[in-house]
């Protein structure tokens, strides 16, 4: 009964499934893209790129939601459309995760030396040796 009354201030339909997809979507679709056109992407680096992203994400839906009344006094992230959420989730995924698979290829000898399946990444960065 007590999600009745908060779903009827939540706004359309359309606005809550932009909002709920860019928040999921935007920092698995960042993991994806990740994966396939950066040989270098690790697991833990990419891990805590994706919990990052989820991170930013419902920080930004949360606080636009709350601060929706206040828009001339709150920061210009609050202001974000609810259509930019997917994009800038994913963004910050890959730019986190690439940032720490770097840290952790510096600080892990073993992932210094792992190879890289080839069938794995785009094909116009695949070696041409295969």
């Amino acid at each position: 009964m007590g999600l009745a009354f908060v779903a009827a201030s939540m706004g359309t339909f359309v606005t809550m499934a932009n909002l709920v997809l860019g928040v999921v979507a935007g920092p698995v679709t960042g993991l994806f893209l990740t994966g396939v056109l950066y040989r270098r992407a690790n697991g833990k680096g990419m891990l805590t790129g994706l919990i990052i992203g989820f991170a930013i994400g419902i920080w930004i839906s949360v606080g636009g939601r709350v601060y929706q009344n206040e828009i001339d006094s709150v920061s210009a992230v609050y202001r974000l459309s609810f259509m930019w959420y997917s994009s800038m989730t994913c963004l910050t995924t890959m730019v986190v995760g690439i940032i720490c698979s770097e840290v952790v290829r510096l600080i892990s000898p073993e992932e210094r030396g792992k190879v890289v399946d080839q069938m794995l990444l785009a094909t116009f960065l695949r070696s041409k040796a295969e």
